[in-house]
């Protein structure tokens, strides 16, 4: 849903903790976006938690991540008239 809504807004999601709004926008780039942040975070967090304590879930960390992540689905809809979006001048 989160990714729809980018699409809509023209916002990318190209870091972890990161949110640009751009021009234009393709229908994969904000699911694509949002699948590699979410497995980066998952797979890094695991690392660290199963070091930490061994009986850690896989699934445990990718909820926290995903619940993690929904502020950032709130910020596209700041763009909703576009009027943060500076477009190239030809």
């Amino acid at each position: 849903m989160g990714s729809t809504i980018a699409y809509f807004f023209n916002a990318r999601f190209d870091g972890v903790i990161d949110m640009h709004l751009v021009g234009q926008i393709s229908l994969w780039q904000p699911f694509a976006d949002n699948a590699i942040n979410i497995l980066c975070l998952t797979f890094v967090l695991f690392l660290i938690s199963k070091y930490l304590n061994p009986k850690t879930r896989a699934i445990d960390i990718l909820t926290t991540v995903v619940i993690a992540r929904t502020p950032y689905y709130i910020l596209p809809l700041f763009n909703a008239d576009g009027t943060f979006i500076e477009l190239p001048r030809k």
